[in-house]
């Protein structure tokens, strides 16, 4: 792949003209990437919230036993457990979103300890790949020395495309294009 400096890139915004289902054409502006949190990621934390609801059904249940509470006290806590756990589920498969990338930079949520959660491509100085703690990830290097660590496990992407996505957004994000 071999790029070339547009030195306007920074100052233009690229729009392209698309032609939609409904046969009227449009513009889009530049185009975002979301990476989301992985699926097993997902169910570990959904069966961690179950097993704390079972636990806690569990204590209830002995509770209205051993003091002869009212048996509807139980229901109650089982059907707020299994809202709980639903709405839980529901919510971390939906707005799971760990990385967003755009042609002005990158954002990270829900990380812990990234480094910086989020840069300009302008400062970023190169994208390496590597491993912390025996699992891999994906290094975003800052031009003043900080970094972003990207555990790749937590992501929904393979690991491939998931460097290849953000070298893309770096290059587009420098003014870089293709030569064709």
């Amino acid at each position: 792949m071999e790029f070339e400096c547009d030195a306007h890139h920074a100052s233009t915004q690229v729009v392209w003209q698309v032609w939609r289902r409904t046969g009227v054409a449009g513009l889009i502006g530049a185009v975002s990437s979301d990476f989301r949190i992985a699926p097993a990621v997902t169910a570990r934390f959904v069966g961690g919230i179950l097993l704390l609801v079972g636990v806690i059904i569990f204590v209830t249940a002995a509770l209205v036993v051993g003091f002869d509470l009212h048996p509807d006290i139980l229901s109650v806590m089982v059907v707020l457990g299994v809202v709980t756990v639903v709405v839980l589920g529901f919510l971390v498969s939906r707005i799971g979103v760990l990385l967003t990338m755009d042609d002005v930079g990158y954002r990270t949520r829900w990380l812990r300890a990234p480094g910086a959660k989020q840069a300009r491509w302008t400062d970023v100085e190169d994208v390496v790949t590597g491993f912390a703690s025996e699992q891999a990830v994906l290094v975003i290097r800052l031009k003043d020395g900080q970094s972003t660590t990207i555990p790749v496990n937590l992501l929904a992407a393979d690991s491939a495309d998931l460097v290849k996505a953000v070298q893309e957004h770096a290059q587009r994000g420098r003014g870089y294009r293709r030569l064709s």
